[in-house]
Order: structure tokens, then sequence, then C-alpha cells
């Protein structure tokens, strides 16, 4: 079987769910700007968390993210893809820089003209992730629907004629949807 690009979206992938350090600003403690102002004002309450999104079955989650990845492939356009993204994600990387990261699997634009309308996408894992998490498969749990813990982890296949897709996508509860946070993509060829 021939790897390619496997390397380059692995480290691309590495680098997205690589912890950062936190930016200074005027953030204080749990992410709210300090308050200054006179004692007898009244006390400013924090707003409330964002409400999670709703739980979503993970075959609508996947096909959404993976069908706008598979459109910019074959457009060589991730303006869409781009938009997508979780914030973290957005913020690091514009549609240029994406485009660059995916170049090498562009060899595969006829075989993912047909993502998801043909072939057969195979679930592996989906449940929520953990940095800590084992690489062992006996592991791995296959939850139906994604959340509502965040981040969540998908790992697949999708296979059509000699072509394999594998997919490692982080999904994350961000601006009240489920967002790519990173996704690592291989292709197989037999």
């Amino acid at each position: 079987m021939v790897v390619l690009g496997g390397a380059l979206c692995l480290v691309c992938a590495l680098w997205l769910l690589a912890p950062r350090a936190p930016s200074a600003g005027a953030e204080g403690p749990g992410g709210a700007a300090p308050v200054v102002g006179d004692a007898r004002e009244a006390p400013i309450r924090p707003s409330r968390p964002a409400k999670p999104p709703r739980a979503i079955p993970v075959r609508t989650a996947l096909q959404g993210v993976l069908g706008l990845w598979a459109q910019g492939l074959l457009t060589g356009d991730y303006a869409r893809f781009h938009a997508a993204l979780a914030s973290d994600w957005k913020a690091k990387d514009g549609p240029a820089d994406i485009a660059a990261v995916y170049r090498p699997l562009e060899a595969w634009r006829e075989a993912l003209r047909n993502f998801p309308a043909r072939g057969k996408l195979v679930l592996l894992q989906s449940e929520p992730y953990r940095a800590d998490m084992p690489d062992s498969p006996g592991t791995a749990q296959l939850r139906e629907n994604v959340g509502p813990e965040s981040p969540w982890l998908v790992r697949g296949e999708w296979r059509t004629g000699k072509t394999a897709l594998n997919f490692t996508l982080i999904l994350a509860a961000d601006q009240g949807e489920w967002r790519p946070a990173g996704l690592l993509v291989e292709i197989f060829e037999k």
C-alpha cells in the first residue's frame, strides 16, 4: 500500500492538537475581564457559560466536516471548510494554510469526488477526547451521538474502489455548534 501525505497531515494534526500557552491580555481567571470601578456600583455578574450544542449523530457531524474538506480538496478553495472550523484552529490557519497542508492529497481528487455518496464509511471510534487516551483498539468506544462532552474524537475509514481514506477528527463545542478542531487524513491505495 502507498501512504502519501500521511506524515505531513500527522504533523499538522499534532500541531493543531498541541496545548498552547494562554495569551497575555486583560483577561482574568475564567476568561472574564477584570472589573475596575466604584465599589458602590452594582456588582457585575459573570455571564452564564454557553449552552453546549445538542447531541447529534456522529455520522451527520462526520459527513458534514469531511464533505466540506473534500469539497475544498476538489476545488482548491478551503474557504467554506475554514469558516466551519473551531475558533482556535480558525485563528491559527487561514484557507491558504489549510490548502498547503492538504495539497499532497490532491492526487486523489477523483476518488474523493464520490464522497460521501458512494463507498463505505466505517466508524472505528467515537468518544470524548482525552490527551491521555490509550491507542489500544480494545479500549475504544463507539458512541452513536457526539456530545455532550467536548472535545470529541472520531476515527474511521471511508473506502471506495481501491482507495481508503483514514481519518482522525477532533470536534469541539464552539459557538453552540460542533466544529472541527483537528483533522488528520491519510489515504491508502491497494
